[in-house]
């Protein structure tokens, strides 16, 4: 379901193929993965999210986001689990343990355009905490209006 919907989707809107994203998925062992099974994120949060029904947070000092189960209602779970990767020195990912009611970085932009009505309700479940971290944000010059 995943491949068949949301990857077709996302592919034809940025225009790359499937491939990488499944060769990236493919790894088994307690080794380093060789870089063409590298994680793409944070669009591989989707594939996580959604394959295991969890709550997936991307941080990055260019971009953080969340991605959410796109075809699951928050009330289908009594307890949520939620799994955050980080970016660190450009070029590795590791997986950081958040506790508590903690600040939750926005939701994938494009997540906005294909998830099902179900799945809407997560965003505004955790309205509060995203609106926490967006005022964690530095303001741009981009946001202030000059009259």
């Amino acid at each position: 379901m995943i491949r068949g919907l949301w990857l077709e989707l996302h592919m034809l809107q940025v225009g790359i193929g499937v491939e990488p994203y499944f060769n990236s998925l493919d790894f088994e062992g307690t080794c380093f993965a060789p870089q063409k099974n590298w994680l793409i994120m944070p669009d591989s949060g989707v594939l996580i999210a959604n394959r295991y029904r969890v709550i997936v947070h991307f941080l990055s000092i260019l971009e953080s986001s969340t991605c959410f189960p796109l075809w699951e209602d928050h009330k289908e779970f009594q307890e949520y689990l939620a799994i955050t990767i980080a970016h660190v020195h450009g070029c590795h990912y590791i997986k950081v343990q958040l506790e508590g009611e903690y600040p939750m970085p926005t939701m994938m932009a494009l997540l906005k355009h294909y998830k099902n009505s179900r799945a809407a309700e997560w965003e505004s479940f955790y309205k509060e905490r995203i609106k926490m971290y967006s005022q964690l944000l530095p303001r741009s010059s981009a946001d202030v209006i000059d009259v």
